[in-house]
C-alpha cells in the first residue's frame, strides 16, 4: 500500500507520498465534464481532488444542488463504483503520474432514509437526510466508507490515491442538513444518551429554541447544553469517520476534514463551533474551509480565514484551504451544466467573477498569498469548470505551484507580532442575534487593513502559545466573562505584555482604536493606509483598496523581487496600484 503522511518544514507542511515530498496544492472542479484537468498537469499540478458521493443526493438541502450523476450505494444489494472509476480515470488519462485525494461525501442513499426514520431531519428541499448525531448513521455510513476504500486499496488506483477527504451534512462542510441542530423528535433519544454521559437527569422533551434568537445571553441551562451537544456530535461525527477510514487503511494514508468555521459561521446551530475536540485527534491531519465570504467576495476584501488556522498549526496538523476564486470566465452553474440549476436559484452576485482578466489575475494573486505567507496549503477549486481557462491565468497558477514547491521552510524573515483570541465556548451562551457573534467577522476584516500581520487561535490555546510562541501584543474578542480569559489576562498582566479586548461595544473594533494599540504596543506597522497586507513566510503583497502611491516600510533592508523578477535592496517600498490590484514581492 502507498504511504503517505503530512511533515513539517520549519513553519510550513508538505505531503510525504512513499517518502517524497509534495507541496500542498492542488486541482478540483465539480463539474468534472468540464474539467482542464491536462491544462494543470501542463503548468506542474500532481495533486488532484474530485468529488465522489455515497449516495446520490444533494449537497445543499436548502437548494437541493447536487454536482453528481450517481452515488455509489444508491442500489442497496448492489454498489457500483464506476464513478470512481470514471472520476479517477479522466484525472489520470490527463496525467498519469497524479495523485488523488477524493472528497468522499458521506451521506445516505434513499433506502436507508426509509429504513431509519427515527434517525433523519427533515430539511427545507431534499427531503429526510440522516441527522449528524445518528449512532446508526456513523455505524452504517462507516460501514460504507470502509467498503469503498476497501474498493479503492484493491483496485488499480491504490497506489495513485494519497488521503482522504471526508466531507457531509449540508454543503458538505458538515452542517446540520436543516442549519438548525437537527432540531426534531428524533433528537430527544440522542441528546438525553449526552446528559447521561455529563450525569445531568433525561428531560422529557427538547428546550425551546426560542431564546437562540435573541441578542443576550441565553438563561435556559437546558437550551445552553443542546447547542453544546448539537456542535460536539457533530466534531463526534467527525472523529468516528475519520478513525473508520485511518483503520481502514492501517493508519498508512492522511485523512482529513471541512470543519471548525469558528470565525465566519456565526450561528451555533450549524454545529461547528467544537473545532477542540478535533485538534488533538490522531484521526484527522487536515482540515479545510474555503476562503472568506466577507464582502460577497468582492475584490477590496481580505477573504481571511474561516478557521482558527494557528490554532490548527500549533497542534500539527494543515490548514488545507479551500481557493474557489471567481474570474471573468466564472458562469452560473445552469450554463455550465444545463439543467443542474433550473431555477437558476445560483444566478446571485457571489457566483460573479470579476469583470476583467486583469482583475481575475489580482484576485488568484491575492488569494495566493494570503495561503503562502500563512503557511497555509490550497488548491484551486475550479467549481463548474473553465474558470482559470486562460493563457494568463493559468500562468498565474503555474507561478503559485512554482512558488510553493520552491518555499524556503526555514524562512524566518518577517516575523508577526500580533495574536488575536477567539472562544468558540461562546456558541452555546448567547442568542444569535448577539453582538458578539459579529466580532470575528469584524476583526478578521479590520486588522487586514492596519499594515500589520496577525495569527487568530483559539482561547482554548492559550497557555500552548505562551509556551511555544512569542507575541508583543494580544488582542481578545468575545465574552469577558469567561474563566479562561480572566486567567489568560492576569497571565500578560503578570508578563507586563500589552493586549485589549473587545466585548462590550463593536463600535470600539475600528481601524482608528487598533492602529493606536498597536503602535502603542511598538508593533511594526508596514502600511499606514488602509490597504490590504499580507506579509510572512518570505512573501509580502499589498491589495489596493483604492487606487493610488502606496508606501511600504520594512523593519529593516531587505532584497525584494517583484513577480517581474525585479530586484532591489531596500526597507521602503513605494508603488503605484490601481484599485483593486495585487503586488506580491518576494523578500530574500
Amino acid at each position: 500500500m502507498l504511504e503517505s503522511k503530512i511533515i513539517k518544514r520549519g513553519e510550513n507542511f508538505k505531503f510525504s507520498i512513499d517518502g517524497e515530498e509534495y507541496p500542498p496544492v492542488a486541482y478540483i472542479t465539480y463539474f468534472e465534464e468540464n474539467n482542464d484537468y491536462k491544462k494543470f498537469a501542463d503548468i506542474g499540478c500532481k495533486l488532484y481532488s474530485v468529488t465522489i458521493s455515497i449516495a446520490n443526493k444533494p449537497i445543499n438541502a436548502g437548494t437541493a444542488f447536487k454536482p453528481f450523476f450517481k452515488g455509489i450505494f444508491d442500489d442497496k444489494n448492489s454498489p457500483d463504483f464506476s464513478s470512481v472509476d470514471e472520476a479517477f480515470d479522466k484525472i489520470l488519462k490527463a496525467c498519469p503520474d497524479a495523485y488523488i485525494f477524493p472528497r468522499v461525501y458521506i451521506t445516505m442513499p434513499d433506502w436507508w432514509i426509509e429504513e431509519n426514520e427515527t434517525e433523519v431531519v427533515e430539511t427545507v428541499a431534499s427531503g429526510k437526510r440522516e441527522a449528524l448525531y445518528s449512532e446508526k448513521f456513523r455505524e452504517d455510513g462507516a460501514r460504507l466508507l470502509k467498503q469503498l476504500i476497501n474498493y479503492i486499496e484493491n483496485s488499480k488506483y491504490a497506489d495513485r490515491v494519497f488521503a482522504y477527504h471526508l466531507s457531509g451534512g449540508n454543503t458538505q462542510e458538515w452542517f446540520h442538513f436543516d442549519l438548525n441542530g437537527s432540531y426534531s423528535k428524533n433528537a430527544l433519544k440522542y441528546f438525553n444518551m449526552y446528559l447521561k454521559e455529563r450525569n445531568i437527569e433525561a428531560v422529557q422533551k427538547l428546550p425551546e429554541l426560542k431564546e437562540c434568537e435573541s441578542d443576550d445571553e441565553i438563561e435556559d441551562e437546558m437550551l445552553i447544553k443542546y447547542l453544546e451537544f448539537a456542535n460536539e456530535s457533530v466534531a463526534d461525527t467527525i472523529e468516528h469517520f475519520c478513525k473508520a477510514a485511518k483503520e481502514a487503511l492501517s493508519y498508512k494514508k492522511i485523512v482529513g476534514a471541512f470543519y471548525g468555521y469558528n470565525l465566519e459561521v456565526m450561528s451555533p446551530l450549524w454545529g461547528t463551533h467544537k473545532l477542540s475536540k478535533l485538534l488533538s485527534s490522531k484521526n484527522v491531519d487536515f482540515f479545510s474551509s474555503p476562503n472568506s465570504y466577507n464582502g460577497i467576495r468582492s475584490l477590496g476584501y481580505d477573504w481571511g480565514d474561516m478557521m482558527p488556522n494557528e490554532s490548527i498549526k500549533l497542534h500539527g496538523k494543515l490548514p488545507f484551504m479551500e481557493n474557489d476564486i471567481r474570474t471573468h470566465l466564472t458562469k452560473y452553474p445552469a450554463d455550465a451544466r444545463k439543467g443542474c440549476d433550473p431555477k437558476r436559484i445560483y444566478d446571485v452576485p457571489v457566483f460573479k467573477g470579476p469583470e476583467t482578466e486583469e482583475l481575475s489575475l489580482s484576485a488568484i494573486n491575492k488569494s495566493f498569498v494570503r495561503q503562502i505567507s500563512r503557511s497555509n496549503g490550497l488548491w484551486w477549486f475550479d467549481m463548474f469548470g473553465h474558470w482559470y481557462d486562460s493563457p494568463a491565468l493559468l500562468e498565474a497558477a503555474k507561478s503559485t505551484f512554482e512558488a510553493y514547491e520552491n518555499l524556503i521552510c526555514e524562512n524566518k524573515i518577517t516575523e508577526t507580532e500580533i495574536a488575536v483570541f477567539t472562544d468558540e465556548n461562546i456558541s452555546s451562551k448567547y442568542g444569535s442575534r448577539s453582538k458578539l457573534y459579529s466580532y470575528p467577522n469584524i476583526i478578521r476584516d479590520v486588522m487586514s487593513k492596519c499594515g500589520a500581520p496577525f495569527d487568530i487561535y483559539l482561547l482554548d490555546d492559550f497557555k500552548k502559545v505562551m509556551e511555544e510562541k512569542e507575541y508583543k501584543a494580544f488582542l481578545f474578542i468575545d465574552s469577558d466573562t469567561s474563566a479562561a480569559k480572566s486567567e489568560a489576562k492576569k497571565v500578560l498582566q503578570n508578563k507586563k505584555l500589552p493586549f485589549i479586548t473587545f466585548s462590550d461595544n463593536s463600535e470600539q473594533l475600528n481601524e482608528v482604536n487598533i492602529r493606536k494599540f498597536l503602535k502603542e504596543s511598538n508593533i511594526h506597522i508596514y502600511s499606514e493606509d488602509s490597504d490590504i497586507l499580507y506579509v510572512g513566510n518570505g512573501y509580502l503583497a499589498l491589495h489596493a483598496i483604492k487606487e493610488g502611491e502606496k508606501e511600504i516600510t520594512l523593519p529593516k533592508k531587505y532584497s525584494i523581487t517583484d513577480q517581474e523578477g525585479n530586484t532591489v535592496r531596500t526597507d521602503r517600498l513605494k508603488l503605484g496600484l490601481k484599485k483593486h490590484h495585487t503586488k506580491v514581492f518576494k523578500i530574500g
